[in-house]
């Protein structure tokens, strides 16, 4: 996957450990997941995905707003650590590729992807997949690190300090090696993402700001504070985080699908009955013969 500049974007994202990386850091999920769930309020049951699922750090918490509920990443090994409580909603983990999604078109009234626009240098090819795969009417949430932001200025900043080969500009932003890892990042403007969601066919229909609680002098402040100040405007660009909702438009009544009619070839889009893969009835699609591969609890696709 590569970006406009030429440089290589790929990520092995394999080596992160979220169980380190998120260590003593439970009030940014608390914040993040009260405004995600705040978010999807108005929309919620019905079916959801979570495209960039990782172990679970959202999941556990957003899952049993719905009846059904997809969890999507790009690493089996992440999806098989997540342990959901079992209160009636079917989870069912996949493995495959967010611009390439195994599911059928107008799939799912949610889709809900936290920390991950911001490592994808095609982030279009991304969103026109999301409403592909919702619903007319459903609501896509997403979260992205933004220019415009003081805090990303000081990040930009201690980047040039430790001179960790910060990547040149680029046409919808800046890219930098996130610190002390080796995983490229890019920094969209809001403006950007408005402009890239309403060209997929999206439209904003809600907006929130955080980001206080990433930062060490803010840390210590109470939840509720940093919740609420998310719903005040991001004035100078204090907050560096965005919460949007996108709606797809509805354009009439459109039938939806059924637990066994959601799944279809990544490849031809050819639909693929999820039972029949989870039991070993089915292993590779008819029409072009792509392989499905049930193991250990995760669907990999």
């Amino acid at each position: 996957m590569g970006s406009p500049d030429g440089v290589d974007t790929t990520n092995d994202f394999s080596r992160i450990e979220f169980e380190r990386l998120w260590k003593g850091r439970g009030k940014v999920t608390e914040v993040e997941s009260s405004i995600a769930k705040s978010l999807i309020s108005s929309n919620g049951a019905g079916r959801a995905l979570e495209a960039g699922a990782g172990n679970g750090r959202i999941t556990n918490i957003l899952h049993d707003s719905f009846q059904e509920y997809y969890a999507l990443d790009v690493i089996p090994g992440f999806l098989e650590k997540i342990k959901c409580k079992h209160d009636g909603t079917r989870l069912v983990k996949i493995n495959g590729d967010l611009l390439k999604t195994p599911f059928r078109d107008n799939s799912f009234d949610t889709i809900i992807m936290i920390r991950v626009f911001n490592f994808l240098p095609n982030p279009e090819l991304a969103l026109r997949e999301f409403h592909r795969v919702l619903k007319p009417g459903g609501s896509l949430i997403l979260s992205y690190y933004h220019t415009g932001s003081l805090a990303v200025m000081v990040d930009k900043f201690k980047a040039m300090g430790l001179g960790n080969g910060a990547v040149p500009m680029v046409e919808r932003g800046r890219s930098r090696q996130v610190l002390c890892s080796q995983f490229l990042e890019f920094f969209y403007s809001r403006s950007y993402v408005n402009s890239l969601a309403a060209d997929a066919g999206l439209v904003v229909s809600g907006t929130r700001s955080c980001g206080l609680e990433d930062y060490t002098p803010f840390e210590y402040l109470p939840s509720s504070f940093l919740i609420n100040a998310s719903r005040l405007p991001n004035v100078l660009g204090l907050l560096p985080h965005s919460f949007v909702r996108l709606r797809k438009q509805s354009t009439g009544q459109v039938a939806g699908n059924s637990s066994d009619e959601v799944m279809a070839c990544p490849d031809c889009h050819l639909g693929v009955d999820l039972e029949s893969i989870c039991s070993g009835k089915t292993d590779r699609c008819p029409n072009c013969g792509h392989s499905f591969v049930y193991m250990n609890g995760v669907m990999r696709v």
